[in-house]
């Protein structure tokens, strides 16, 4: 049987007389990818998961979108989840795509998220998974996601940006920093500070674990004032 990811190896690879950009003409556009994701339930499958999770609020504080049930294919993934892991596929072949389109980690962090939480809570209704993806390789999927989650996190040569963008926000200026980590982070932020929901929060945790790993007081100090800043006045600084 073929594999849709070796249908997209043969593409990347590219094949004579046959013109096709992944980005324009196979996956959808972030614009869309980022629709797709906010369209889906925010909140973790099950209550239950705050035990392993301390950052899951109290039921009370659930969005309650409801859940409805995804068309899966054989392997129980709905499209949501296919595109990502076809993306997650590519990246893990082409590095420069990957840090050429941060943007796709959210997505990865998200569908590990979920992936995760439904192995945690098989008996949940999955928003992107039905009862055939827990044996179709749901831990090598997350596994793939912190291979590539690592390198993006760790990739930049200049340790300044988080600096930079901490001013930024702070001061609710603008990000002149080029890093695209610098760009990402700030819209993990404002995503998480928008929204208010325990996905997007999980996955700005996730992102902070990797780049304050090696943070010093002076930083850690500025980032406790970010959180404060966020807390009482919400977010305003530019893109």
């Amino acid at each position: 049987m073929i594999r849709p990811e070796d249908i997209l190896q043969m593409i990347s690879v590219g094949c004579p007389g046959f013109d096709v950009d992944l980005f324009r003409d196979i996956f959808p556009s972030r614009d869309d990818m980022d629709a797709s994701l906010d369209n889906l339930c925010p909140d973790p499958i099950s209550p239950s998961l705050a035990v392993l999770e301390p950052l899951i609020p109290p039921i009370s504080m659930f969005k309650k979108k409801s859940i409805t049930n995804p068309e899966c294919d054989d392997r129980g993934y709905s499209s949501y989840a296919r595109v990502v892991s076809g993306l997650l596929h590519v990246f893990l072949q082409d590095r420069q795509a990957a840090k050429d389109n941060m943007w796709a980690l959210r997505h990865f962090l998200a569908l590990a998220l979920y992936a995760g939480d439904f192995q945690n809570v098989s008996s949940a209704q999955s928003p992107v998974f039905d009862q055939r993806a827990l044996g179709a390789g749901l831990d090598a999927l997350i596994s793939k996601v912190q291979q590539v989650a690592i390198y993006l996190l760790t990739s930049s040569a200049d340790d300044g940006w988080r600096s930079t963008l901490l001013s930024a926000v702070i001061q609710d200026k603008s990000i002149n920093a080029s890093d695209c980590l610098a760009h990402f982070l700030a819209g993990l932020i404002r995503y998480a500070a928008d929204s208010e929901t325990s996905r997007e929060s999980r996955i700005l945790h996730h992102v902070l674990q990797h780049i304050l790993d090696k943070a010093d007081k002076d930083e850690a100090d500025r980032w406790v004032l970010l959180a404060r800043k966020l807390e009482k006045t919400g977010l305003s600084f530019s893109k």
